[in-house]
C-alpha cells in the first residue's frame, strides 16, 4: 500500500474582464484630479529643467578657474595651464 501523502495545491486564479475593468477603473485619474496630476507633472519638469540650464553657465565658470589647492577635480590647474600656453 502507498503512503505517501499528497498536497493538493489549488490552480492559479484567471483574471477576468471583470477584475480587470475594476483594476484599470482604481487607476485612472478623473477630472480635477487629472489637471492637478498634469499640472504638477509639468512645474517639476519645469523646474529641473530651470535648474539644469541655470547651472550651465556657473559649471562653465568653475571649469575654466585655475585651482591652486590639492583637491583640483576636474578643473584647471597650474600645470595643465602651462601645457596649454605651450601649444
Amino acid at each position: 500500500m502507498n503512503t505517501q501523502s499528497k498536497t493538493f495545491h489549488p490552480a492559479p486564479r484567471l483574471s477576468t474582464a471583470s477584475d480587470e475593468s475594476r483594476h484599470d477603473a482604481d487607476t485612472r485619474v478623473h477630472g480635477s484630479w487629472l489637471v492637478l496630476a498634469r499640472a504638477a507633472w509639468i512645474l517639476a519638469v519645469a523646474l529641473s529643467l530651470a535648474v539644469s540650464i541655470a547651472d550651465i553657465p556657473l559649471e562653465f565658470r568653475q571649469l575654466h578657474m585655475v585651482c591652486v589647492g590639492s583637491s583640483c577635480g576636474q578643473q584647471l590647474t597650474a600645470g595643465i595651464l602651462q601645457d596649454l600656453h605651450h601649444c
